[in-house]
């Protein structure tokens, strides 16, 4: 949610006008089951940003739910980023973005930018501030 503001408030200040709605959603803990409590619409939106964080070295079970419940995207432009604890990249962050990718394009979309923050990493705020003007400028 921290880097999602960030990257409202560089799209704010570049002109864009941005909202972020989260999906809510239980996890039922012996099964796994996600229940999710709201589905954003978004069909009024020209471009989406999904934004999850890194579970168990794989996509957030709430983000692939809500990913594989989406109505059609129709050749939408989107952006993904995840962030992870973990100090690399290949533990689970390249893994989730992968997994976003794939459902995105299954939905009709193409991904035109992404970017995973390591919370662990020495560099946090200069990935943070680098992947928000990055992701703002497409």
């Amino acid at each position: 949610l921290t880097v999602a503001k960030r990257l409202k408030t560089v799209l704010e200040e570049n002109g864009h006008t941005a909202v972020i709605d989260q999906i809510e959603a239980e996890v039922d803990e012996k099964t796994g089951k996600v229940k999710l409590n709201n589905n954003p619409d978004i069909s009024c939106y020209d471009r989406l940003v999904f934004a999850s964080p890194v579970w168990a070295f794989s996509l957030c079970a709430v983000m692939r739910e809500y990913l594989q419940k989406l109505p059609e995207l129709c050749g939408r432009s989107v952006c993904c980023f995840v962030t992870q604890h973990l100090r690399y990249t290949w533990l689970g962050g390249s893994r989730a973005i992968k997994k976003m990718r794939r459902l995105c394009a299954e939905k009709g979309s193409e991904v035109i930018g992404e970017g995973i923050i390591t919370w662990s990493g020495e560099r946090l705020q200069e990935q943070i501030t680098e992947l928000t003007e990055r992701l703002a400028s497409l």
